[in-house]
């Protein structure tokens, strides 16, 4: 198994969990994937979480799909999740809320442009009787379930697989 993330946060908590699994880990862009496996090494590839619509632009996503297929071994997997925000949502129903617990309560809201929305996050932490606000914003591209299945398609995968989980949309694409 090799691990490719940026965040070396994430990769030194798979350390961690890791035990004697032999996982490598590599602290890099994904979009280097091409550089940490030959043609046909690989026989699965994962791309979890909300990750894929942090790629900067579409034509990212498409070069991300053909290199993955090119490091696929004939038959091989690839399992994506992301959450479909092409659908905007209007009002206050923009506000969205995303965890909390005693101590914190993470709010975000979202503001849409053509092709990307703009993920506004809200963190109220508390600060003994009061509490603190932390913001932050970045882009994320509005991606539809739809348009990933074509684009995954359009370059050679056979998507055997598409389901909506807890508001992620999970699609399974095998080389053939």
């Amino acid at each position: 198994v090799v691990a490719i993330d940026t965040s070396a946060k994430l990769l030194q908590e798979l350390q961690h969990h890791r035990g004697n699994r032999p996982i490598e880990l590599v602290h890099d862009d994904m979009m280097h994937l091409a550089q940490h496996g030959g043609p046909g090494t690989a026989d699965a590839v994962v791309c979890m979480g909300d990750t894929l619509p942090h790629l900067p632009a579409h034509d990212q996503v498409a070069r991300l799909f053909a290199d993955v297929l090119r490091v696929l071994r004939p038959d091989g997997k690839f399992v994506l999740s992301f959450r479909d925000q092409s659908a905007e949502l209007s009002g206050v129903d923009r506000f969205v809320p995303v965890r909390s617990t005693a101590d914190k309560i993470m709010t975000c809201f979202l503001e849409y442009g053509p092709d990307t929305v703009m993920v506004h996050d809200l963190l109220h932490v508390r600060d003994g009787d009061s509490w603190k606000l932390l913001k932050s914003c970045y882009p994320k591209l509005r991606l539809a379930a739809e348009e990933v299945r074509r684009g995954l398609e359009a370059v050679g995968f056979e998507v055997y697989g598409q389901d909506t989980v807890r508001g992620m949309s999970v699609l399974a694409a095998r080389r053939s």
